[in-house]
């Protein structure tokens, strides 16, 4: 049985593989061979069965585009294997194999025939071609019926324009680690993407405000560019749950962003943000909360208001204080507040499940004494000084708290012991 018949999509780098291939979805040289193989057996299927009488729609929907590429698969998997007759083995492995059987392709269906019979009548194709060194794709490929498309990490200077055929049923595209200096105002007619993955590129100043008109998209990443500002029309975002600004330029987060109601993970980290919105609190379902190594020295009082939050980092910030209000953060459960300005903690800090906190690196002149408040704390992070000059307070929260645990800082964090 060939993987992808019957399920909810046809992979087509699932024609290179068995049920029992330990190795699916590689795209290294080793067990090309092998691959081609199955490649060979799997298409063979899929026409013995369609010649059979069974017409192939039936099983797995596939549209008459994706019938020519096989046949051509075949083809060229014959002369691969004429080749290694002739004492030369193929070298192709199955993504260059695929790409090469794209090139020429007699497409057979029109767009707009592919598109009718999309209307529930023709399965899904994703496709996954990553670190081939791609500059361009072939223009046939803009013509399936794609609603996946992984071209991460190759050399693509731009979006290629002949992915915009696709826009009708694409709902997953991945171009990270590519060499992309901007988004083209086209990317709008995707109105269909859920996921857009731009991370690792070359990608500067402002963020095309054709993004924010992407109303379905529900995780975007565009982590680790250089990117200095975000649209302000994030308030059309409504169905995102997942954003991700890490390694950018970031001198402010635009206050439209509270308006995504869905969102549940920001991760912000190693910007230059001085400060959060001040309406960060009306994130309601925001459960994780990375900020981590910014410029930020105060925190808007709404940011307790976040009544899901459960992770929170706020490490390597010129913090001074922390607002009032952490005791109505119920579901908080890990606080990282590691090199910042902090000389101590509010009065009213307790929240009630708090079980990770780190608290190393900052200008405690004293023991907080809600630390004792602190009932499930597990692990409680600190300098050694801190260890050695507060092993009184802490042998006493030990003795209260018995289950809890102290670290010292860093990756190569080790258990510290009171004697």
């Amino acid at each position: 049985m060939i993987a992808g018949v019957g399920a909810d999509t046809f992979n087509l780098q699932d024609l290179f593989v068995s049920e029992k291939d330990p190795e699916k979805g590689s795209d290294t040289l080793k067990g090309s061979e092998e691959k081609t193989e199955h490649a060979w057996h799997n298409c063979q299927h899929l026409f013995s069965l369609k010649s059979a009488g069974t017409l192939l729609s039936t099983i797995c929907a596939l549209p008459e585009i994706v019938l020519e590429l096989i046949k051509k698969i075949i083809r060229t998997i014959a002369a691969l294997f004429q080749a290694r007759k002739e004492e030369s083995p193929p070298k192709m492995d199955p993504d260059t194999l695929l790409l090469t059987c794209f090139k020429g392709l007699d497409m057979g269906e029109t767009a707009e025939r592919i598109r009718e019979n999309l209307q529930g009548k023709i399965l899904p194709i994703t496709l996954h071609i990553k670190r081939k060194n791609l500059r361009e794709i072939p223009p046939e490929l803009g013509r399936l019926p794609l609603v996946e498309l992984d071209l991460s990490e190759n050399k693509f200077k731009e979006i290629p324009p002949d992915i915009l055929s696709l826009a009708p049923h694409l709902t997953d595209l991945d171009l990270s680690s590519n060499m992309l200096e901007s988004v083209p105002g086209w990317i709008n007619i995707f109105r269909a993407l859920t996921r857009f993955n731009l991370a690792s590129n070359h990608l500067q100043h402002v963020l095309t405000q054709k993004v924010g008109t992407l109303n379905l998209l529900k995780y975007l990443n565009v982590e680790d560019n250089s990117i200095e500002e975000l649209p302000d029309n994030f308030d059309s975002l409504l169905a995102l749950e997942e954003l991700l600004l890490d390694k950018n330029e970031l001198e402010r987060l635009p206050s439209t962003l509270c308006k995504c109601k869905e969102l549940k993970q920001l991760l912000c980290s190693r910007n230059k943000l001085t400060k959060l919105p001040k309406n960060i609190g009306a994130l309601k379902r925001l459960n994780f909360l990375k900020c981590s190594d910014n410029q930020i020295s105060s925190l808007p009082p709404s940011l307790t208001t976040c009544e899901d939050l459960a992770y929170l980092n706020l490490s390597n910030n010129p913090l001074s204080d922390l607002p009032a209000g952490f005791e109505k953060l119920t579901g908080l459960t890990s606080l990282f507040l590691a090199n910042d300005h902090l000389k101590s903690l509010p009065a009213d800090f307790s929240p009630p499940n708090l079980a990770v906190l780190d608290l190393s690196g900052n200008l405690f002149e004293a023991f907080p004494a809600v630390l004792f408040k602190l009932k499930e704390l597990r692990n409680l992070t600190l300098d050694q000084s801190q260890f050695n000059k507060w092993s009184a307070a802490l042998k006493r929260l030990q003795d209260l708290n018995p289950l809890v645990k102290f670290f010292s800082p860093g990756t190569d964090s080790q258990q510290l012991f009171l004697h």
